[in-house]
C-alpha cells in the first residue's frame, strides 16, 4: 500500500524514488501497458461495424436517409485500414458499405417509385 504512495520504495542509496514517474515512463509516448491495438485494426474494426450500420439502415426507408453516412465511413475507413494491414474484417467492412449504399439506393427507388404509382392513381 505504501508503494502506491511513494513511500516506502527507497532504492539502494536510501532515497525515496517516485512510483508515479517510474509508471509514466516517456510521459505515456511511448507506454503501450494499456494500448495493445493497433490503429489498422482499430481501422477495420470502426469499418466492419459503420458497414453494418448502413445495411441495416439502408432497407429501413426513412433510417436509410441517415444511415448511408455510415456506409461512407465504412468504405473509407476500409480502404484506409486494407491500405495499412490488409485484413478480412477492413474487406469486409469495405463490402458491407457498398453493399449499404447499393441497398439504399434500391430502396430509395422503390419508394419513389411506388409514390409515382400512387400519384399517377389519382389515389
Amino acid at each position: 500500500m505504501n508503494e502506491i504512495y511513494g513511500m516506502g520504495n527507497n532504492d539502494s542509496n536510501g532515497s525515496y524514488r517516485n512510483v508515479y514517474e517510474d509508471n509514466i515512463g516517456d510521459g505515456g509516448q511511448n507506454n503501450n501497458k494499456f494500448n495493445n491495438e493497433q490503429p489498422e485494426k482499430s481501422s477495420a474494426i470502426v469499418s466492419l461495424v459503420c458497414g453494418i450500420i448502413g445495411i441495416v439502415g439502408g432497407v429501413i426507408p426513412v433510417v436509410g436517409y441517415f444511415t448511408w453516412i455510415f456506409s461512407i465511413i465504412a468504405i473509407v475507413f476500409g480502404v484506409k485500414s486494407k491500405k495499412i494491414a490488409p485484413s478480412g474484417m477492413a474487406t469486409a467492412g469495405f463490402v458491407l458499405g457498398i453493399v449499404g449504399l447499393a441497398l439504399l439506393v434500391l430502396t430509395v427507388a422503390c419508394v419513389a417509385c411506388a409514390a409515382f404509382a400512387l400519384v399517377a392513381s389519382g389515389v
